[in-house]
């Protein structure tokens, strides 16, 4: 009980201290929002503190203070005491009798374990080669992360997004006046993620960009829609920001930042930078990004790892093996198109696989079964909309109105498909292009049922509550069950014994590396990779270290 209530107490500690951040950076009303701004601002914190040193505790605990005196003198606190059982009973139900994310375990909480036991190392990478495409939820987390709370609170950041995001769908879709159109793409987006995205375990790296790029594609919808003409400046000068963030999350959503044009007219174009908060925004992007890849560069001598046209081949900590760039972009790109499945009589390299189009029979034949299956609710939703609104009126009243939203529905379906071939080429995973996936067949469906949704009245509109708590409850049955049938503890398996491990020492620096079999590190006091090998050499760079294999 007692580990229970300090996780409690982590999660409340963190959320009142990202929250505080935020406050400083929005002074609208959007929860959703100040969180993400706090959220970034610990982020580029971080970066910039490991630059010099290690994020331990002490400075972790800092940072977390000062964000929590930031909320205390920002907000009035009974105004947040209504949302800390909403909080605790989301927490809850997501963390309890669970797993990390698989990919949580192998590589994201050893690499905050190397933020918070060294500054940065030049070629970290070398030891474990997926450091390389790290995601800057790493950095937030290694702020957030601190024993004082448990160390179960590297968990609650994913689950503080997700709670946020629901909440702000909730409101969209409770208030009266909200737009058709924005009604059903907020209950088809919020519906997939509450009944798809249910569990904990599947959150990982991706679930942040996907909430942050439907937030903001919900609030496009909203400003052209409402033609809420003064609110589109608004809107347009966080994209650079979104870029850098897309940019540091998941290199595949980079492309979502296009949807910020179907804003975009002459006005906008030529008023951009006479407004010097659009200039700072800018700015301060382009300052972000430059530290971004200054850390890439850093730890992999590429600019973005493992594209290998912005690598420096000729440095002193260039990477090889396999974690040498060209072996992991080959390698990565291989096994996003099924390379895995590929029949026995595929008598192939790697790297023809990739180029020849001999990936697609065996893609369609396990990859793309499997996407059909993760978005079959989302397609029963739209059926059960359908239905509900089979009765509407397709007659259009206001036809300047109608043309200017089929424009814009178009214009967000070219606008999406950009970033849906570059998935479908590269990375055909879905959890890569999960956003363009969902975004693809919302959108057709506005297209196709236009009319009736131009059409649907107060008392259809009353319904979609229904689908949306029905979702909700879903989400709540489905982690209810999971717990019930569960053999795990109620925490999940975060930071093992020491004797799981077999300890490596280079050049003052401590490493481990686990005994067990499936080569996974989990979080640590110290570095961790199973492919640490003996044949490691760890120089001095002035006052820094280098690695190189």
């Amino acid at each position: 009980m007692y580990l229970l209530l300090n996780y409690y107490l982590g999660i409340i500690v963190i959320f009142t201290s990202v929250y505080g951040y935020g406050k400083i950076f929005s002074k609208n009303n959007d929860d959703f929002f100040i969180f993400l701004c706090g959220y970034l601002f610990l982020g580029i914190v971080a970066i910039i503190i490991h630059f010099f040193i290690a994020i331990n505790i002490w400075i972790s605990s800092v940072i977390l203070i000062l964000g929590i005196c930031l909320f205390v003198y920002k907000l009035k606190i009974r105004n947040f005491l209504f949302q800390v059982p909403l909080i605790l009973s989301f927490a809850t139900l997501l963390i309890g009798f669970t797993d990390h994310p698989i990919d949580a375990n192998l590589y994201h909480h050893s690499y905050v374990s190397y933020l918070k036991q060294e500054k940065i190392i030049f070629g970290i990478a070398d030891i474990h080669s997926r450091f390389g495409h790290i995601s800057f939820l790493q950095f937030v987390q290694s702020i957030t992360t601190n024993d004082f709370l448990t160390i179960y609170s590297i968990s609650n950041l994913n689950i503080l997004f997700y709670y946020l995001f629901i909440i702000f769908c909730a409101k969209l879709i409770f208030r009266k006046n909200t737009n058709n159109f924005v009604l059903v793409l907020t209950t088809l987006i919020s519906s997939f993620i509450l009944i798809k995205l249910a569990r904990y375990r599947e959150f990982g790296n991706d679930l942040i960009p996907l909430l942050v790029a439907s937030y903001f594609l919900i609030k496009i919808f909203i400003i052209n829609l409402n033609k809420e003409i003064y609110k589109n400046n608004k809107l347009i000068k966080y994209s650079p920001i979104f870029f850098f963030m897309m940019l540091s999350h998941k290199i595949t959503y980079v492309f979502s930042t296009f949807l910020f044009a179907s804003n975009l007219n002459n006005k906008i174009i030529f008023g951009y930078f006479k407004n010097y908060k659009n200039l700072l925004i800018l700015i301060s992007s382009i300052i972000f990004i430059s530290l971004w890849l200054v850390k890439n560069i850093f730890e992999t001598s590429c600019l973005i790892y493992p594209i290998i046209q912005t690598c420096f081949e000729n440095t002193k900590w260039a990477l090889s093996g396999h974690a040498s760039p060209e072996f992991a972009m080959i390698n990565a790109e291989a096994w996003a198109k099924g390379w895995i499945d590929k029949p026995d009589n595929y008598e192939i390299s790697m790297e023809n696989y990739n180029v020849s189009f001999n990936w697609l029979k065996v893609w369609f034949g396990k990859h793309f079964l499997k996407i059909i299956e993760i978005i079959s609710p989302l397609l029963l939703i739209i059926i059960l909309i359908n239905i509900m609104i089979r009765n509407a009126s397709e007659i259009i009243t206001d036809k300047e109105l109608f043309k200017e939203i089929k424009i814009f529905l178009f214009k967000i379906f070219i606008l999406n498909f950009v970033g849906l071939a570059f998935w479908f080429l590269n990375a055909p995973i879905f959890r890569y292009g999960s956003f363009y996936i969902i975004i693809l067949i919302v959108n057709l469906y506005l297209i196709y049922d236009f009319k009736k949704i131009y059409n649907i009245s107060e008392k259809i509109k009353s319904k979609f509550k229904f689908i949306f708590a029905i979702s909700l409850i879903v989400f709540f049955l489905k982690n209810i069950d999971r717990q019930i049938n569960s053999k795990n503890t109620f925490f999940p398996i975060t930071k093992p014994s020491i004797f799981e491990y077999e300890k490596i020492i280079f050049n003052e620096i401590n490493f481990l590396k686990p005994k067990n079999n499936i080569n996974i590190c989990f979080y640590t006091d110290y570095i961790c990779s199973h492919m640490i090998t003996k044949s490691f050499n760890v120089e001095k760079l002035g006052k820094y270290f280098l690695i190189k294999n």
